[in-house]
């Protein structure tokens, strides 16, 4: 048990208050919870705040057992409680917190990666924590994202929701080209590669897996990022994408209201587009002869995309 305080006191900072959620898989959120805050705002109920909230789980690097019953804590990252933290940082700043308030924080000491983001999956398995926000702890995804910032241009590949606009900083951003979400990174590619429909329809599957622990036929993930794909092959369909959307809008600014390019239209036929364009730049190759005997057209997604730079 500590004072809800404490950990409102160590999230404002410093360092910067979402350094303690880099671990998390959700990623910086702005909104409080207002189921939280409202228990907080009861004084009786406050006073038994940590009976009725799940706590914090933190891993951290080491800590150490100090007088008065303090702890020192050194490499301390928030795995789980992220909107917890959050609303106590409101709380306190709203004078809510006494030293009665207390929060159960589960500390775990180890500097194993590999079981941090363990205890970083596990703790989060709750259905608000969506499928996407797990893919954050994915080597695969994670090694994407170190290959998008070493292109020139570079690219901000966003795997954690809010780090973009709430961690980097000013000038950390200006050192990017562009940011390129998860998801319409993940939709470009299923759509690039002939699957339109499941682009747009199966948005909540994309990041599933078919295959290991948690094996969901109706996964998409190894489709896009378990594919051997460079991060400059994955790039060409997001670029795709974002030209058809802007052709698209210009076309609905200038469109009746009752033409195939009014707006309730345009999202059915953005991805199909993006899937047409593979296939003329597909069968161009082919047509030129190049990559001869590579099964240009074969239905591997690494032939059927990758070949296609």
């Amino acid at each position: 048990l500590c004072r809800a305080k404490d950990v409102a006191r160590v999230f404002e900072g410093p360092p910067r208050r979402w350094e303690l959620l880099r671990e998390n898989p959700r990623g910086p959120l702005q909104k409080y919870n207002r189921d939280v805050y409202a228990t907080l705002q009861d004084p009786a109920k406050s006073r038994t705040f940590h009976t009725l909230n799940n706590g914090l789980s933190v891993v951290c690097d080491s800590y150490e057992l100090m007088e008065g019953g303090r702890i020192r804590i050194r490499g301390m990252r928030i795995v789980n409680g992220c909107q917890t933290t959050v609303t106590l940082a409101r709380a306190q700043e709203d004078g809510l917190l006494g030293n009665e308030v207390l929060l159960v924080v589960r500390l775990t000491k180890t500097s194993n990666r590999t079981y941090r983001r363990e205890i970083a999956k596990a703790t989060n398995t709750q259905k608000m924590v969506r499928s996407a926000d797990l893919a954050s702890l994915d080597e695969e995804v994670r090694r994407y994202q170190q290959e998008f910032a070493g292109l020139r241009p570079k690219y901000y590949l966003e795997i954690q929701a809010g780090y973009w606009k709430y961690v980097l900083t000013r000038d950390e951003r200006s050192q990017y080209a562009d940011k390129i979400d998860r998801g319409a990174l993940a939709q470009a590619c299923l759509a690039f590669i002939g699957l339109p429909f499941e682009a747009l329809e199966h948005k909540k599957y994309i990041f599933l897996k078919r295959t290991g622990e948690d094996a969901d036929t109706r996964g998409h993930f190894e489709d896009v990022f378990g594919s051997q794909l460079t991060a400059r092959q994955l790039l060409l369909p997001v670029q795709i994408l974002r030209e058809v959307e802007k052709k698209l809008d210009e076309g609905v600014r200038a469109a009746r209201p009752t033409s195939l390019d009014a707006p309730r239209n345009t999202r059915y036929s953005e991805y199909t587009r993006v899937w047409l364009i593979g296939e003329v730049l597909r069968q161009c190759g082919d047509r030129h002869g190049r990559h001869a005997g590579s099964g240009y057209m074969a239905d591997q997604t690494a032939t059927r995309l990758g070949n296609t730079i």
